[in-house]
């Protein structure tokens, strides 16, 4: 236990007749009597700091609440009739409260007025919906927003603040006894390839070199009819390149299967057909 919280623990209540007092001293300029009064005070500052804990250290929470106490027992007033307590315990709230909007998360925000209006507001918005639990789905977000009248992004940004930072490199299966997986390896990889894509690469990579020998063993006519009707998309169609070289469809029908007879001899499968279909799935027939 550390040196304030135990003068915390140690520090007298004070009842109503010497808290005032006290203040009446401090008021007119008596350090050690505004000391007297901060010190039994701290078990606020802590109970309230401990309403926060998880969102950042209890040592920073405690020590920005006690300079939140300060700033609450500058602003005492006798003739309001209250006790001191209820002074600085909006000051203490405040002080804590400001620090997590502005320091200790991660991301940077403001603390502009509707930054810290949608952050007070927002457990009484949450309570009206009936939101319980640790996330926030659009929806509840959506619906807050609204309530608060601030836009969806300031609501997450809020409850995010509330929550406390997410670290993606925190263990996704802690209460498991396999290996530690952390929630950054469970993001999908939008750049990723799949296994079939991967392969797909590798066997075009095989055989780059042949296709290219077998493209340079065909006739100029070949090899545009070939890139045109196998390679290209979209593909051209018979009638097409049967304009373009003066021919009939016939004869091109013919030509393309001289090359693809070619190409796939080169590529060690002699056997193989020439497609009824070009490439992906719902093409025209290249025959057509």
């Amino acid at each position: 236990m550390t040196t304030l919280a135990q003068r915390a623990l140690k520090a007298p209540f004070l009842d109503a007749e010497t808290e005032a007092e006290l203040v009446t001293r401090m008021m007119a300029g008596d350090t050690a009597a505004k000391a007297a009064l901060a010190e039994s005070h701290l078990r606020l500052v802590y109970k309230i700091a401990s309403q926060y804990k998880g969102r950042a250290p209890m040592d920073e929470l405690v020590g920005v609440g006690c300079v939140g106490l300060s700033h609450g027992l500058n602003r005492v007033r006798l003739d309001k009739g209250a006790r001191v307590a209820t002074y600085v315990a909006w000051h203490i709230r405040a002080a804590i409260t400001h620090f997590l909007l502005r320091d200790h998360s991660l991301v940077a925000r403001g603390t502009n007025n509707r930054d810290k209006h949608c952050f007070w507001k927002l457990p009484h918005a949450l309570a009206k919906i009936g939101h319980r639990g640790d996330t926030l789905n659009d929806a509840d977000a959506k619906r807050v927003a609204d309530l608060l009248e601030v836009e969806v992004e300031d609501v997450l940004a809020a409850f995010a603040l509330r929550h406390g930072d997410f670290s993606l490199n925190r263990a996704a299966n802690a209460d498991s006894t396999s290996e530690p997986t952390e929630f950054i390896d469970l993001l999908p990889d939008e750049s990723a390839e799949s296994e079939d894509e991967i392969a797909d690469r590798l066997t075009l990579a095989q055989h780059t070199p042949a296709l290219l020998a077998a493209l340079d063993s065909l006739s100029d006519r070949q090899r545009e009819i070939f890139m045109a009707r196998f390679v290209e998309e979209p593909p051209t169609t018979l009638v097409e390149l049967a304009r373009r070289f003066d021919l009939s469809t016939e004869r091109i029908r013919q030509l393309s299967v001289q090359a693809w007879s070619k190409v796939a001899a080169a590529l060690g499968r002699p056997n193989a057909k020439a497609p009824s279909q070009y490439g992906s799935k719902g093409r025209k027939k290249w025959a057509a």
